[in-house]
């Protein structure tokens, strides 16, 4: 989960997998306004930041033609891409987007294969077709390491505290100890 937020305009906005959330705002003038993310949400946190361009009718419709003539196409291919995690990546923009990519975003079903929430609700509800086989691939959603250490479900030493586990650190099998100048939280390093 993140959170869109721009401070001096209309708000925060919370943004989930499969979920669609719209965020109106009025501009009475043009302006620059920084945006971010206002949730820490793991590796990368400080980097996620933005500029909002609130522009008059005339510069926006350059920017638009600026874009559509780049040819850059948001496919499938390059939509994977762009959702895996990442730090510091530079912005990209797209001058169109595949057919029924934002509904398959939407769905959680990208990915060749996969099936839609739209599906699974149906078979949940006991309205899917008969007969039909569904494997626990086709149900799984595609998830990523967190870190470049290969630490997966939970970011490093997040929730140790409040569940009990033993923290992450950024040690790897038969590396030196974590310590000063790793990727590690100070109260990992602690001996």
């Amino acid at each position: 989960m993140n959170a869109f937020y721009i401070p001096t305009l209309a708000g925060m906005i919370y943004s989930m997998p499969g979920m669609e959330t719209k965020l109106h705002a009025v501009m009475n003038e043009p302006g620059v306004f920084d945006g971010f993310a206002s949730h820490y949400n793991g590796a990368g946190f400080s980097d996620m930041n933005f500029k909002f361009y609130s522009q008059d009718e005339g510069d926006f419709d350059a920017w638009i033609q600026n874009l559509k003539a780049s040819g850059q196409t948001l496919d499938t291919q390059s939509y994977l891409k762009l959702a895996e995690p990442t730090e510091g990546s530079p912005i990209a923009y797209y001058s169109s987007v595949e057919d029924d990519l934002y509904k398959r975003i939407i769905g959680m079903c990208v990915r060749p294969g996969k099936l839609c929430m739209q599906e699974v609700m149906m078979i949940d509800a006991g309205k899917a077709e008969p007969g039909r086989n569904v494997t626990i691939d086709q149900l799984k959603y595609q998830s990523y390491d967190l870190d470049q250490f290969g630490h997966g479900g939970e970011a490093q030493g997040a929730t140790a505290p409040a569940t009990n586990r033993e923290p992450h650190s950024d040690e790897r099998d038969g590396e030196e100890p974590a310590g000063e100048g790793t990727m590690a939280p100070p109260q990992l390093n602690a001996e």
